[in-house]
Formats: C-alpha cells, structure tokens, sequence
C-alpha cells in the first residue's frame, strides 16, 4: 500500500502510518495487561490450570506489542 494514501482520524500520509501503529501497539499492551489479570484469576484453586496458555499468550501479545514499536520507531526515525 501506498503510504501516501494512508488515512487514520485526522492525519494522512506518513503521519497517519505512525499514528496508526502507535494505535495498534498501545491496544497489544492493553490486551497484554487484560490477559495478564485473567491470569492471576485462574490461579485461583476452582479455576482450571490454563495460565500457561495465558502466559503464552501474553509473550505472542507482547512480542507483537515490540515488533509494531520497532516498525513505527524506524519510521519516526527513518
């Protein structure tokens, strides 16, 4: 895609891309930190053991969290 033609709220080209991935990568840390409270309840007694499929999922949220922060930082400073 033509970065140019990029479109995000009120910004358009190059900016829009970097606003955009700053969006992306502030939602997988959110979901990194909501995974990580679902976590602490399942280690409750009743609960059944699935934090290592949480724990997973928060290394995956979290190394996709990096990767979109590198990719706008290159952009910022590219």
């Amino acid at each position: 895609m033509d970065e140019s033609q990029e479109q995000w709220q009120n910004l358009h080209g190059p900016q829009a891309v970097i606003a955009r991935l700053r969006a992306i990568e502030t939602r997988l840390e959110e979901l990194r930190v909501e995974v990580a409270v679902v976590g602490q309840w399942a280690d409750h007694p009743t609960s059944p053991d699935i934090r290592i499929p949480l724990k997973l999922v928060r290394e995956l949220l979290e190394d996709a969290a990096r990767r979109v922060r590198y990719e706008r930082q290159r952009r910022v400073h590219g």
